[in-house]
């Protein structure tokens, strides 16, 4: 927990987090506070919170004459819902509740962000009837998916959004148009899931991954596509999407904890597999997740390698470089290398993304913690298997061609 004593309103929200059995410790060096509110809300109104992470969607100009865009200081999460409220009045759509976590660029994103904001939206969890998060581009499919595994099974939406252009300040901003529609998704949509919005699309969050840093159409989703649309005639969302339901009815399931000891590699020719070997061998880490060619065909040299240790209890599951397929079913038919290393009990993650395997890898070998090497080796590799290779939250197709979560 962090050692900076919190102010009074820092305070108060971890003691609201303490009275809905959020360990405070969860928040780790993060101070939550709440930094807006209705002094009055209107009941009939939907409520949700917005959760400031960070990003270029609250950015403001630095002071510097080359005006380079700054995180310096606090963001005032009060002046964004004010510029956004001037142009959509979303205060009177919405009981709205800011909430500063951090202000970071999402280059800096680290697990324990992802824990502390995990325990944030439980601690509202009871009070709201959906949840904004702002975040930056260059990581949010890993804070997304890790929002998902850390909270399954929500009852109500839970939306990342992001910008390429600040609302504060600058002609033509996405993050206006991506801040009120996320705020709609989260107040009205007939959804129960985490998901990222932006440009108008809506990708489940352990689907959604960045494809362009310049335009602002930003973001896609390996293999499924979007699960929704923003149009004209208001939020479309499409077949396969989990719909909203009583918190009773969904019970919560909170994991938030997160063992960043994994490691994660992409094949390249002339990759040096002893490196590979010395990283495992090393126990610094606790698992592997390799990104393969193609569907998941991998050098022989390197199925000798993994082989040898996948015995030992080291968890080593292969992701697709193939952004459209994932890891194909037919491969370890027709691939002897693949049939191998499918013998061996390497595990194809299927088609979910590598950066939701990493994560997902990263959430299971945290509920196992310090003991997970007194494990059998064999019972660990399997059960560890067996959980990788189970959908929790849509970043796995149960039928192919289906989105049937």
């Amino acid at each position: 927990m962090t050692t900076t004593k919190p102010n009074p309103s820092q305070q108060a929200f971890l003691d609201k987090a303490l009275a809905a059995g959020v360990n405070p410790q969860f928040f780790g060096n993060y101070l939550p506070e709440i930094k807006f509110q209705e002094e009055k809300p209107n009941l009939k109104k939907p409520t949700i919170a917005y959760i400031h992470t960070g990003g270029t969607l609250a950015m403001v100009p630095s002071k510097s004459a080359d005006g380079i865009l700054s995180f310096d200081g606090a963001i005032d999460i009060t002046k964004v819902i004010s510029v956004a409220d001037s142009v959509c009045n979303i205060r009177s759509r919405y009981n709205i509740i800011g909430i500063y976590l951090s202000n970071i660029d999402s280059k800096e994103v680290k697990p324990d962000l992802w824990t502390a904001l995990g325990a944030t939206i439980k601690t509202m969890y009871e009070d709201v009837d959906g949840v904004v998060i702002g975040h930056g581009t260059h990581t949010l499919e890993y804070t997304s998916a890790a929002t998902a595994f850390a909270l399954r099974n929500v009852a109500i939406p839970v939306v990342f959004t992001a910008s390429q252009i600040p609302i504060l300040g600058f002609p033509g901003s996405d993050g206006l148009a991506n801040l009120t529609g996320s705020m709609e998704i989260a107040a009205h949509a007939d959804l129960a899931e985490v998901v990222a919005y932006a440009n108008g699309q809506i990708f489940r969050g352990t689907r959604v991954t960045k494809k362009n840093d310049q335009r602002l159409d930003v973001f896609e989703a390996r293999v499924t596509g979007p699960c929704g649309y923003f149009t004209a005639a208001g939020i479309e969302l499409l077949s396969g999407t989990r719909r909203r339901g009583s918190k009773q009815k969904y019970e919560l399931i909170f994991q938030p904890k997160f063992n960043p000891s994994i490691t994660t590699l992409r094949l390249s020719p002339g990759l040096n597999f002893e490196q590979i070997q010395q990283i495992i061998e090393s126990q610094k880490d606790v698992g592997l997740i390799l990104e393969t060619y193609g569907s998941g065909a991998i050098p022989r040299e390197l199925v000798h390698v993994l082989t040898a240790q996948i015995h030992k209890g080291f968890p080593i599951f292969l992701t697709s470089s193939c952004a459209e397929s994932g890891i194909s079913p037919k491969m370890e038919q027709h691939d002897e290398d693949a049939k191998r290393a499918a013998a061996a009990g390497i595990v194809t993650a299927k088609d979910m993304s590598t950066a939701s395997a990493t994560v997902k890898l990263m959430n299971i070998m945290a509920q196992f913690g310090q003991y997970a090497r007194e494990w059998n080796p064999e019972i660990l590799r399997t059960v560890i298997a067996e959980m990788v290779t189970k959908n929790y939250a849509g970043e796995i197709s149960i039928n192919r061609g289906s989105e049937d979560y």
